[in-house]
């Protein structure tokens, strides 16, 4: 059977609607609660990574809802969380792949819970750690990331859709065939005339998680980023130039699919342009930015890193 691309893109972007509502009814009294991490990183990339929320399960199971109502039960599912009706998937050979962070930058999610302070300081974040994490973060800018790979298709992005959707904000940006889209309309960005200034993952802080002394003595300046559709927000509104990540997963990948497709430059930190393959294996490095000389700036911090 023939697959519909474009009956694709709707599912997904209703699924991102879904998604947003259900996040938005559980946030307030959602349940918060850590998972095991190994430690090394700096406090804010393990809080970041280590955060779950009852609403990243509540959007979840709205997300899988849409998928099987829309049925896409044949299609293989890579999502963030175990949620029960991923066992009502039955995959099989050449269906389309189907990704799913319910909430991503679930700590901007889990700033405006009532919870997240006092959990956080229960199992082992000092105070002052969490009261640092927490003027850096806008509650606003937790985002939704989907995608959909069809298998067999060759050319870079031609089988691949990108949905990234800032629910507080009512922003939904997603890519389909090389073209970018902005709650349904075309979407193509300039580069411009900006002073440089930096969305860094938050691995890339030092360990303290004070400052990242590399960008600070190359002068980049720079913030932390709350989640990829958010940093996509920040480089097409015109707030910053560039984002710089290590071993992004899907949800990075998709928001590159989107950033190329309206204009910007995609590489990795050896300056290779990224096209997004294998969606299941981490990507090196990562890189989005308004020009080819911003990139090389970024890409030059950013090799000095392991």
């Amino acid at each position: 059977m023939p697959i519909d691309v474009q009956k694709l893109v709707q599912v997904l972007l209703e699924a991102a609607r879904a998604a947003g509502e259900a996040a938005a009814d559980e946030r307030t009294f959602a349940t918060v609660s850590f998972k095991p991490a190994a430690t090394g990183a700096n406090p804010h990339a393990l809080m970041s990574r280590r955060i779950l929320t009852s609403g990243d399960f509540a959007a979840q199971e709205a997300v899988l809802a849409r998928f099987l109502a829309a049925g896409l039960r044949e299609c293989k599912v890579h999502a963030e969380e175990e949620s029960p009706s991923l066992a009502e998937f039955r995959p099989r050979n050449g269906a389309p792949v189907l990704f799913v962070d319910p909430i991503d930058g679930t700590l901007s999610y889990a700033v405006g819970t009532m919870a997240w302070e006092d959990t956080a300081i229960g199992v082992g974040f000092a105070a002052d750690a969490v009261a640092r994490i927490k003027s850096r973060i806008d509650p606003k800018l937790y985002g939704v990331v989907l995608g959909a790979q069809v298998p067999g298709v060759k050319l870079p992005g031609a089988g691949l859709v990108s949905v990234c959707a800032l629910p507080a904000l009512g922003i939904v940006y997603h890519s389909v065939g090389g073209r970018a889209f902005r709650n349904g309309r075309p979407l193509r960005v300039a580069g411009g005339d900006r002073p440089s200034r930096v969305v860094l993952a938050p691995r890339l802080l030092d360990l303290d998680g004070n400052r990242a002394s590399h960008f600070d003595a190359a002068r980049l300046p720079y913030r932390v980023a709350a989640s990829h559709p958010s940093t996509l927000w920040r480089l097409f509104e015109g707030d910053t130039t560039a984002y710089a990540g290590l071993a992004n997963a899907f949800d990075g990948q998709l928001a590159s699919e989107i950033a190329a497709a309206a204009g910007l430059v995609v590489s990795d930190r050896r300056g290779r342009d990224f096209f997004p393959a294998d969606l299941t294996r981490r990507a090196d490095s990562l890189i989005l930015a308004t020009s080819p000389e911003e990139r090389n700036r970024v890409a030059a911090v950013l090799r000095l890193y392991r």
